[in-house]
């Protein structure tokens, strides 16, 4: 079948299904590189926002570890024991092997 063959009225059917899909195919590529890029951006703000809400929870509580052991530390060094702090005891005691 040659083109010549085919009727007019066929012809613009074609032609009209043509024009008509090309902008919507235009149109729905353009739409979805637009929400892409805009998910892609949202996902990527939450991400950082979770990293920096890790970051903080992690500087807590290593902040928090290291005041109890620091008041852990004052604790033993102002032992009662006469002549020696807790923590020299300890290590001579062989209890706790730390170098002081």
């Amino acid at each position: 079948m040659k083109i010549k063959d085919i009727s007019i009225k066929y012809k613009i059917i074609v032609f009209a299904l043509i024009l008509s899909i090309i902008p919507v195919t235009i149109i729905g590529l353009y739409a979805y590189n637009e929400a892409s890029n805009s998910l892609n951006k949202e996902v990527q703000n939450k991400l950082e926002e979770q990293v920096k809400l890790e970051k903080d929870s992690i500087d807590t509580t290593f902040s928090l570890s290291q005041d109890n052991v620091n008041s852990s530390l004052g604790v033993a060094k102002t032992s009662s024991i006469p002549g020696e702090n807790l923590l020299s005891w300890m290590a001579r005691c062989s209890l706790v092997k730390i170098m002081l």
